[in-house]
């Protein structure tokens, strides 16, 4: 509830502020590290609050990863269809066009 009035201060300069967005986005960028290279993917998506409103903390998260030449991408399903997909294709079962169709439903 309080990331905007960091990113307000941030925007207007304050030290704090803008070591809070660098933190913040230097922690999620291990997170995201850890996570592309358990799944052996060069893609992520992104949901929720913090990246979906600050585009501060996204932006430096984003080019933190592309030096990983990791692409930070807004998901084209909710988090719960990404999971699902991720499981069948964990589980070894050929996610085709046709099934991708049927969760586009359900974006």
């Amino acid at each position: 509830a309080f990331a905007p009035e960091v990113e307000i201060a941030a925007d207007e300069g304050d030290a704090v502020a803008l070591g809070i967005v660098e933190s913040e986005a230097e922690w999620l960028y291990k997170l995201a590290f850890a996570i592309t290279h358990k799944c052996k993917t060069q893609n992520l998506g992104y949901y929720g609050s913090v990246l979906n409103h600050n585009d501060r903390i996204r932006s430096k998260l984003s080019a933190l990863l592309e030096k990983q030449s990791i692409s930070l991408q807004f998901p084209g399903f909710k988090p719960e269809i990404g999971a699902l997909i991720g499981a069948f294709r964990e589980s070894g079962y050929n996610v085709t066009d046709s099934v991708i169709n049927n969760f586009l439903k359900y974006r």
